[in-house]
């Protein structure tokens, strides 16, 4: 996974929420450690500039409404398959059969 900037939790650039997401920790923490840093360490606001103008936006996942579709047809599939087995097993063929084969 690399490096983006994450717009979706973005407060100024998304480049603290990019960083929090890349290395799996609270947004809020890594926030808060940016603002710290600044004040003891002036560069801090200048890297967090180049990071934001250098890094990326981070590429919109559809994999989950895709997996969404990929159900819904499965379901369907599903729901027409059970409509075929209740009608056939409903069906005066089905009681027919049933009839034979217990013979």
């Amino acid at each position: 996974m690399a490096l983006h900037k994450n717009q979706n939790q973005a407060k100024l650039f998304g480049v603290c929420a990019g960083i929090a997401q890349y290395w799996g920790a609270d947004v809020a923490l890594i926030r808060i450690m940016t603002v710290f840093f600044s004040f003891i360490f002036p560069p801090t606001v200048f890297f967090y500039v180049l990071l934001a103008f250098l890094l990326s936006n981070a590429p919109q996942d559809d994999s989950f409404s895709q997996a969404l579709e990929v159900l819904e047809q499965d379901f369907k599939l599903i729901e027409m398959h059970v409509l075929q087995l209740e009608d056939y097993v409903t069906s005066d063929a089905f009681a027919l059969h049933k009839k034979l084969w217990d013979l």
